[in-house]
């Protein structure tokens, strides 16, 4: 498993894991972010997370999943696509890349997606807010965000999205490499 070799891959081949990936991710992760931001945007700082859950339902904790999809799934393919391809640019003709080259491919590819992503993540977050207005989909979200602030809408926050995404994933990837450099020795 450690000693996996990325260039056996095709780029569809690549596609489809990422894209696997953000179906999962959002399986896995819809249930807290919802609640994240039930409870960030509570009107009272005294509302429990059980609370929020009575609030939303077991069937709530999927509210917004529909366009959750539509921002981890093309941010996982534009992620891993741009980890392996600016890692793989970075890598020498021996096949050695230094844990500096890892570090910026991770942080690099972590802040095309964040910035390419953030889009859909601000629909999201109007979507999945408390007391939303937003209640007719992600279509009629959009519409209704670039009808109050043009494009500038669907970017606010890129900047910090992009400062804290790079640098995680960069970090994350940089030590996966490096213990699976380790595992397979």
């Amino acid at each position: 498993f450690c000693n996996y070799d990325r260039n056996k891959e095709t780029v569809v081949q690549q596609v489809m894991a990422g894209a696997l990936t953000g179906v999962i991710q959002v399986a896995v992760t819809n249930p807290m972010e919802i609640m994240k931001i039930r409870l960030q945007t509570a009107e009272s700082a005294t509302v429990s997370p059980l609370q929020a859950l009575g609030e939303l339902g077991w069937k709530g904790l999927y509210n917004g999943s529909g366009v959750t999809l539509l921002r981890d799934v093309p941010y996982n393919v534009i992620f891993f696509l741009s980890y392996i391809e600016i890692k793989r640019a970075l890598t020498s003709p021996e096949g050695e890349v230094s844990r500096a080259r890892i570090l910026g491919s991770g942080v690099a590819a972590g802040m095309l997606a964040a910035f390419f992503g953030t889009p859909m993540d601000v629909v999201k977050s109007r979507i999945q807010m408390r007391n939303s207005p937003y209640t007719n989909g992600a279509i009629d979200c959009a519409k209704r965000l670039y009808a109050e602030g043009g494009y500038g809408m669907f970017f606010r926050g890129a900047f910090p999205r992009m400062a804290v995404q790079g640098p995680l994933y960069g970090i994350a990837l940089l030590f996966f490499e490096l213990q699976s450099q380790y595992l397979s020795s």
